[in-house]
């Protein structure tokens, strides 16, 4: 019984580790040596910083281009919109890849994932 109770565990963490910033959890819990929470934290904790500095640097782009209204009303819409969704995709991805017991590698995360050890 305690087996499944820790299996639920590992799953539920990975399946939090790419919900903002919640990859802390799987960072600090009992079950972090897990290498399945340990790879899950990392990607989703990479995950959540890239999409933080992609608003970051979109936000800097809208504060340049106020000069220029129309422009940066549409580019403004570009950027937003196009991280939110690029965001939603890796997410369900990595959700799924959870889910399914998979460590399946997110596309351009992977790499900045393996850059962040323990």
């Amino acid at each position: 019984m305690c087996e499944e109770h820790n299996k639920l565990n590992v799953r539920l963490l990975c399946i939090l580790s790419y919900i903002g910033p919640l990859f802390i959890m799987g960072r600090v819990a009992v079950e972090k040596d897990v290498p399945e929470v340990e790879f899950h934290s990392r990607q989703g904790g990479a995950l959540f910083c890239v999409t933080a500095v992609a608003y970051i640097l979109a936000g800097l782009v809208h504060l340049v281009l106020q000069a220029l209204p129309a422009i940066a009303e549409i580019l403004d819409l570009l950027l937003f919109v196009g991280i939110s969704v690029a965001w939603f995709i890796l997410v369900c991805m990595g959700i799924s890849s959870a889910v399914k017991k998979q460590q399946t590698a997110l596309p351009f995360i992977s790499d900045l994932s393996k850059l962040w050890k323990k």
